[in-house]
């Protein structure tokens, strides 16, 4: 919600800058609570009518429309600010302190702000900041200055109003008094903190980034449970050399404030991460493990999260500095885990199936991450190891321990694979529909994946109408009711390849071989499905999938010759873009032809411009064109 705001204060500053004006003015997001307000379709036909008024530069007519729709619903915000507008575009600026002084008596009266609703504090409150704005238009700044002070006493009046009056100060050109009015309204305001973030995020966009950290940290001291809220904000500002110098230095600053040290260590610490200094990182990580009271949380984290980067060598740096310092901690559940993967990411697979098998035959396997090493065990093995049967030993061992483990549907699901490595595929297929009968919290999704898994086999074994059925029946029970894409692509060549019982043959077996790693034979079978299917489908896929399996095995040139002869042959195909827009990366990122790769993703613009890959084969463009320059 700041964010947005913000953005509108950035555009309305750069307006007035370079324009000299004000005719164009930007109000926040309306509160929440105007959405429930009920509007008529006449009152709706006069907004219209009244912002075709106001674009036209019609402003008198815009205003007599908005004051009358404000009367009829006075509480419905836009109607509202559509008169403000009309009333600064006008420059009327006393008729319209007047105007909203008058809304202001009739809401407040000699009422109490206690017997005030939210909507209605909300109300008085926007009143008050736009009277303070026609108050500055008119020159009274003394006085803008004092009705806006007014805001801070109104109890529980959300963010709205606040973010209002920080765009009414930019519009009267008062930002030389945002420093007497954040000193005046820290001492009135009952809500600091709201006040802290609005103001931190208006430095922020006005480039004042020390000012902008200053006052998220203070914000973090006084409301510690916003800390990882305030991280993410100082975190994701712009990444560039300049903004890095101005957050580095602010924290460097900071690093002396103990109420908030352990915060600024941690902010610290993700600061170099996120910009790739593995070794500032790591002293940060392991200053704020010191200070956190968690012994190795933090040093584990930055492990784990070097593993997520690709670095697992320096992940294993961290897991042995870790043990070095706490000792005690080696056989901890989550650090051995965290080995194991980094192990396995480095090719030492026996090492991390030693490793993964301590966690998995102690106790340790009733913990979370337990659990999650039974997987990985068992995947390594059944993936990597091309182990199937061990692995399944190891997950049904698993499950007899621990019948109900929090991630019983993954692991029954990779049972199932096992016995697809194995060629079972009756007892895959077995496996899979017992696994869609399962209940419980969370199985909906686990359901529906079984149930494609299932429909896959069928599809193997060119059981084609069962296999049809069972992703209809995937399609009601999932979550989102969509499919994933492997799922959408097999429904789409099994309705579309009724009747080419030939190639959905040969590519049913290509697929299963390429499954099981046979990458040979799947390339015969692909190319065998591409020059005697009927389907356009099922020759487009065969082609694509053939292109796939050259380029892993590093024959770039072999793959676009493959993707070259798809596009020539189906130039009006829905997958057209997609095909360019492959073979643009393989000159790109394999080939390291830019020339190529730039004409490719330019075809795309230029022959599919209604292409939902139009834009991302300009964001490509763009990258290219950045790196050059």
């Amino acid at each position: 919600m700041i964010n947005r705001f913000f953005t509108y204060i950035c555009l309305s500053l750069l307006l007035m800058i370079g324009t000299g004006q004000a005719q164009v003015f930007d109000f926040p997001p309306s509160v929440p609570l105007d959405l429930r307000t009920a509007v008529d379709n006449e009152a709706r036909q006069l907004q219209r009518q009244a912002s075709l008024h106001e674009n036209r530069g019609r402003y008198q007519e815009a205003l007599d429309i908005y004051l009358d729709l404000h009367q009829r619903h006075p509480g419905y915000t836009p109607f509202y600010e559509g008169a403000i507008r009309g009333y600064i575009n006008l420059q009327k600026f006393d008729q319209g302190l007047v105007w909203v002084d008058s809304l202001r008596e009739v809401m407040q009266g000699s009422t109490k702000f206690s017997d005030l609703t939210v909507a209605e504090r909300v109300r008085l409150a926007n009143y008050i900041v736009d009277g303070g704005r026609f108050c500055g238009k008119l020159g009274r700044r003394e006085e803008a200055l004092g009705r806006w002070e007014e805001v801070y006493l109104i109890p529980q009046v959300g963010s709205n109003p606040f973010f209002r009056l920080f765009s009414a100060m930019i519009d009267i050109r008062y930002l030389d008094g945002m420093d007497e009015m954040t000193k005046r309204a820290r001492e009135v305001t009952g809500i600091p903190s709201l006040l802290s973030a609005s103001l931190a995020n208006f430095w922020a966009n006005r480039g004042q980034l020390d000012r902008a950290i200053g006052e998220w940290l203070w914000l973090m001291e006084v409301q510690p449970r916003q800390s990882r809220s305030v991280k993410n904000q100082i975190l994701n500002l712009p990444d560039d050399e300049n903004t890095r110098n101005q957050v580095e230095e602010s924290l460097m600053k900071a690093l002396s404030r103990e109420a908030i040290k352990i915060h600024v260590v941690e902010l610290l610490a993700d600061f170099y991460f996120r910009n790739r200094q593995w070794e500032a990182a790591h002293e940060y990580f392991r200053i704020a493990d010191q200070l956190g009271g968690k012994e190795g949380d933090a040093l584990v984290t930055f492990a784990e999260n070097l593993i997520n980067e690709n670095r697992p060598e320096l992940a294993l740096q961290v897991l042995d500095d870790l043990n070095q310092t706490y000792p005690q901690l080696v056989n901890q559940p989550r650090i051995s885990l965290a080995r194991g993967r980094a192990l396995e990411a480095t090719g030492a697979y026996t090492s991390a199936d030693s490793i993964y098998n301590l966690i998995t035959t102690s106790e340790g396997l009733h913990s979370v991450q337990g659990q999650d090493a039974l997987l990985k065990q068992a995947q390594m093995r059944l993936d990597i190891l091309r182990q199937p049967e061990e692995a399944r030993q190891l997950l049904e061992d698993g499950l007899k321990r621990i019948p109900r483990m929090r991630n019983r549907g993954e692991v029954l699901l990779l049972i199932g694979d096992t016995y697809i490595a194995e060629r079972k595929l009756d007892k895959a297929r077995e496996t899979y529909l017992a696994t869609a009968q399962e209940q419980g919290k969370g199985y909906v999704e686990i359901r529906s994946r079984a149930l494609v898994n299932a429909a896959k086999v069928d599809f193997y074994l060119n059981e084609n109408d069962q296999a049809i059925e069972k992703l209809k029946k995937a399609t009601m029970q999932s979550p989102s009711g969509i499919l994933t894409n492997d799922a959408l692509y097999m429904l789409q060549l099994l309705r579309n390849g009724e009747t080419d019982t030939t190639g959905l043959q040969l590519i049913a077996q290509a697929e299963l071989e390429r499954r099981l790693t046979n990458t040979t034979k799947a390339e015969s079978l692909y190319t065998a499905a591409a020059q005697s299917a009927k389907s356009h489908d099922i020759i487009l896929r065969s082609l694509w999938n053939l292109a796939e399996i050259q380029r892993e095995d590093g024959e770039y040139l072999s793959a676009l010759e493959v993707l070259e002869s798809s596009a020539s042959r189906f130039p009006k195909s829905l997958e057209a873009p997609r095909i360019l827009l492959e073979m643009g990366d393989i000159y790109q990122n394999n080939l390291l032809d830019t020339e190529a790769a730039l004409e490719k993703y330019e075809k795309i613009l230029i022959d599919y411009p209604q292409s939902l890959l139009v834009e991302e084969a300009r964001r490509r463009i763009r990258k290219i064109e950045a790196t050059e320059t």
